[in-house]
């Protein structure tokens, strides 16, 4: 339990804000954005209106910053909070204020206290180096938490790939987030490590497509994207085994897209991928080319993709961005070199960001 405190919200609150009529934009169409998006199915087994999102999200905050003052052994003065609680609940009822989308949907659920704040995180970003199995796996569970996640596929022109061999080890995949994605990282590390058997999945396990999703919500979609995802994985290995055009840029790009697809292929996740990658690789600038690769079609719409400038003459490369912006919209270009010595620190001295990459929301 990663929160243990609780804290409920005034009746008279709550009384209040079941009386006062939501005003939603455009038409109705904010309406129907909610109710088809962020609106959870209630204990009793009705659907959330808005003052009870805005009720579950308000107690949410508050039993988590009630748990942090208790654990830190910070006066807890109940009647301050309730009095904050209220115009906290009036102002978002009101659309003064919101919380972004993982806000609307996961703050206040069971989920967050019995499995900690990843279904709350906005965005993400992790680097995939030479042994990326553990990193893609991180990705996918981000992306299964709703995360959104930025991903740097380093160039190992040294990457050496190796065929698994022997008898099968079989793995029965758990009806659980958890269980798919060490899927992944075991099919992965079984052509990224030395003497590693070949793999076989049992999907038995996994809930039927349509069947409701207790902790994180919404409903199952079966085991197929991941059969799916677990096929395009080894195609993608064995093509980078097999042919020299096929290099480990494309190859991470790949996983990391089809990871992608998997994890959107139903169900009530929202998420978003980033690829960034030095301006300077020719593989990356064109993997949007579906002339050139016309493969990547099926899963290449996954992640924006975006160029890194680290050097002056980068920036001579800025033509090549703009010709393919105008043809197919991507990729973009990112100047890493404002990062270098973009804050401030104490007494006013300049000292450099240790930032790597972006995040889906560009920052």
């Amino acid at each position: 339990m990663f929160v243990k405190e609780r804290f409920t919200l005034d009746p008279r609150v709550k009384a209040e804000l079941y009386e006062k009529i939501p005003q939603f934009g455009y038409d109705g169409y904010g309406e129907f954005i909610f109710y088809r998006t962020y609106s959870r199915q209630r204990r009793d087994g009705g659907q959330e209106n808005w003052a009870d999102c805005v009720i579950r999200v308000t107690e949410g905050t508050f039993y988590i910053r009630k748990d942090w003052y208790i654990k830190n052994h910070i006066t807890w003065d109940q009647e301050f909070w309730q009095e904050y609680a209220r115009r906290f609940s009036f102002f978002m009822f009101d659309m003064y204020w919101l919380p972004p989308g993982r806000g609307l949907w996961a703050m206040g659920t069971d989920f967050v206290y019995e499995r900690g704040s990843m279904a709350l995180y906005n965005c993400a970003y992790t680097d995939l180096g030479k042994s990326f199995s553990t990193d893609v796996a991180w990705l996918m569970d981000c992306l299964m938490h709703g995360v959104g996640v930025g991903f740097g596929p380093h160039r190992d022109d040294d990457l050496e790939l190796y065929i698994p061999r022997g008898c099968e080890s079989v793995y029965e995949i758990p009806d659980n987030r958890e269980g798919w994605c060490e899927s992944v990282r075991l099919l992965l590390n079984s052509y990224l490590l030395r003497d590693q058997r070949p793999l076989r999945f049992e999907y038995g396990k996994i809930r039927a497509k349509g069947l409701p999703i207790k902790g994180f919500g919404g409903v199952a979609s079966g085991p197929e994207p991941l059969e799916k995802l677990h096929r395009g994985i080894i195609e993608s290995l064995e093509r980078f085994q097999e042919s020299k055009d096929f290099d480990s840029v494309r190859l991470k790009v790949d996983i990391a897209n089809r990871v992608g697809c998997c994890v959107v292929a139903g169900n009530v996740r929202r998420s978003a991928e980033l690829a960034c990658c030095p301006i300077r690789d020719q593989t990356f600038l064109n993997l949007k080319d579906y002339d050139i690769y016309p493969d990547r079609a099926e899963y290449g719409w996954m992640s924006n993709n975006t160029s890194i400038l680290d050097h002056d003459e980068d920036f001579d490369m800025l033509g090549e961005i703009a010709r393919r912006v105008v043809i197919r919209g991507e990729p973009g270009a990112f100047n890493r070199c404002n990062l270098k010595y973009g804050r401030i620190g104490k007494k006013d001295k300049v000292r450099e960001d240790k930032a790597v990459g972006l995040n889906p929301c560009g920052n």
